[in-house]
């Protein structure tokens, strides 16, 4: 959980305001600046030239094209962040996600507009209820300018994350959301913790489809400052039927299933990899 606790520390003892430098969106610590974005809603005409540009029918009811989770090392110009376009752009714009739901159709046909003008263009040219991912499930993991991401062997050392440090930030960052047409529920979101020791980010991708499936992807940036050299990222795809939800949680089905995190413990393992992302 990415939740800020109230407890106290159990590092040695320090003044705190000599660890970090407060932002007014964000941090500065351990020579790494941190901040978060978040503004309105993108405006029509906004999304119109963004779906030309992706090749996309539509984009999500609520794109957030301004919000954004940065990390940055001023020092040496290396970054890493969480945007809407990217993750965007890790959307199949040409094939069907291979989810049966009759509201799919519909859901289509009243972007029949767009589609139309878009095949036009010769930009798309399947039938239009199986021209891309209208559930939007992006694979993004984040946007850097690293010069080495290569595969490791260990996951996310959790124990610092364990401890009840103090929270010197936290937030949370939703980057797209859809209702899928009242269909279900599809949300990406980046949280951060910064801690003094180490920060975790959590980039979530939660998919619902009534009567359907559940979907999640997950990926995990931790950075450890006694081990400044790379982050360990993790990442997670976890699925499982609306049937094998529904029959996990019983009678808390109402309760829980709109709950990534309680989603996410009952579902069935897909992929699991961790990498180290080398800091320059």
């Amino acid at each position: 959980s990415l939740t800020p606790s109230l407890t106290h520390t159990h590092t040695k003892p320090h003044k705190v305001e000599e660890m970090f430098k407060k932002l007014e969106n964000g941090i500065e610590l351990r020579g790494f600046r941190i901040t978060t974005n978040k503004g309105p809603i993108a405006a029509e005409s906004s999304l119109r030239l963004i779906e030309e540009e992706l090749s996309l029918p539509s984009l999500p009811e609520m794109t957030f094209t301004t919000n954004n989770l940065v990390i940055e090392k001023p020092s040496t110009g290396f970054s890493y962040s969480f945007n809407c376009l990217d993750a965007l752009k890790a959307v199949n714009n040409s094939e069907d996600p291979g989810v049966t739901v009759s509201a799919s159709k519909v859901w289509s046909a009243g972007n029949k507009e767009q589609l139309k003008k878009l095949t036009e263009s010769n930009q798309l040219s399947a039938a239009p209820e199986r021209l891309y991912d209208w559930t939007f499930s992006s694979t993004y993991k984040g946007t850097t300018n690293s010069t080495a991401i290569t595969p490791a062997d260990k996951p996310i050392d959790r124990t610092l994350l364990l401890l009840p440090d103090p929270i010197f930030f936290w937030d949370d960052v939703i980057l797209f959301e859809d209702e899928l047409n009242d269909s279900g529920d599809c949300i990406l979101s980046a949280k951060i913790r910064v801690m003094p020791q180490c920060f975790l980010v959590l980039l979530r991708l939660f998919l619902r489809v009534d009567d359907v499936l559940f979907r999640l992807y997950e990926t995990r940036l931790y950075l450890e400052y006694a081990k400044p050299e790379y982050f360990v990222r993790e990442f997670s795809h976890k699925e499982g039927s609306a049937e094998f939800v529904k029959e996990a949680f019983g009678e808390e089905f109402p309760s829980k299933c709109s709950d990534p995190t309680a989603v996410g413990a009952i579902l069935p393992e897909k992929a699991l990899t961790f990498e180290h992302v080398k800091i320059d």
